[in-house]
């Protein structure tokens, strides 16, 4: 199921691999241009999983649910067994996207059981705490940080990141200072978490003042 009628295909030049590299340019740039680019290539290669992806990716991002879940559906059939959990978080970032948290949280455990690791847990965790359960969500983004062996690819940043904004949220300043300067540590670019270190250092600054 595409997201519109393709009609008669007329194939541009290249091959997949440069019609991949072409999709990816407009990857998260624009909606509307990689629908239509998704479109083409799915269209192309019906049996690569990513095409599907990133076709559900830009129609969630305009909220055509129906069309991002058929998107996924088909990449369903297609995905090998290795990246299933893959598919998982995706299916857990459009219900998420949705705002149905505990359809998201599901798909999160899903992924999680399929293949435990830094990022399945920050995704599970994630979606805990904007649940308000935020114990759980620091288990998991605790465990999280612990898998974590490459700074540069398992993302504990992110893990730090997220358990300075729960511990923000529970008032408890100087330990989410803490985690936040970790996150900056590891990703000196980190700009949401300087943003974020900055107010929890002036709400700290308040709460001193009285």
């Amino acid at each position: 199921v595409l997201a519109r009628p393709m009609g008669t295909l007329v194939k541009a030049p290249g091959t997949q691999a440069q019609k991949w590299r072409r999709l990816l340019s407009v990857y998260r740039k624009g909606a509307a241009s990689q629908i239509e680019r998704a479109n083409h290539y799915v269209a192309e290669f019906p049996d690569s999983y990513m095409g599907w992806v990133v076709l559900a990716n830009g129609l969630a991002a305009v909220a055509r649910y129906r069309e991002a879940k058929a998107a996924l559906k088909r990449a369903d059939r297609v995905v090998g067994v290795g990246r299933r959990w893959y598919l998982a978080l995706k299916w857990g970032e459009l219900y998420r996207e949705m705002s149905n948290l505990r359809e998201a949280e599901k798909w999160y455990r899903k992924a999680l059981a399929l293949r435990p690791s830094t990022t399945t847990h920050i995704y599970l965790g994630g979606v805990l705490a904007r649940q308000g359960r935020f114990a759980e969500a620091l288990r998991h983004h605790r465990r999280a940080i612990a898998l974590a062996k490459d700074p540069a690819q398992d993302a504990p940043d992110e893990a730090h990141y997220n358990i300075g904004l729960i511990l923000r949220a529970q008032g408890r300043y100087r330990e989410s200072a803490l985690h936040l300067r970790k996150a900056i540590k590891i990703d000196p670019k980190y700009a949401l978490a300087k943003e974020d270190l900055r107010d929890v250092e002036e709400a700290t600054r308040i709460r001193r003042a009285g």
